[in-house]
């Protein structure tokens, strides 16, 4: 994969957004291939950063079951949850050059956000 202008225009164009799409970017490119093993190889929590976006890994999230959850404080969506696998299969499509299928939240609730209560902690 040598063209990472074209990786970060399908990102934008299969739903990504704002810094979720940078995040999303900067994982693929530190880490390739490898980037699914490090997925298939945590059970649960943080998984990479830049800035102030997040990808966290949950195996078995309350209620959507096995996801990605990606967050960014600056993005017009704030965070997207996507199947685990369905994540998996958007990296390998990058990675191999195919188009990249289109992606959705699977919520937009933010009671659905692992941290929710935290959000609203005072310390």
């Amino acid at each position: 994969m040598n063209d990472w202008t074209n990786v970060h225009k399908q990102l934008v164009s299969s739903g990504f957004c704002g810094d979720i799409t940078s995040v999303v970017y900067d994982f693929i490119r530190c880490h390739e291939y490898a980037c699914i093993e490090l997925i298939d190889n945590k059970s649960d929590g943080y998984l990479f950063g830049m800035n102030e976006a997040h990808i966290y890994v949950y195996s078995n999230h309350q209620k959507l079951g096995e996801v990605i959850e990606m967050i960014c404080p600056h993005s017009p969506v704030g965070f997207i949850f996507l199947r685990k696998a369905t994540f998996k299969q958007v990296l390998l499509a990058l990675l191999n050059g195919l188009d990249v299928p289109k992606v959705e939240s699977l919520s937009f609730d933010i009671k659905d956000r692992m941290d929710y209560e935290e959000l609203f902690d005072e310390d």
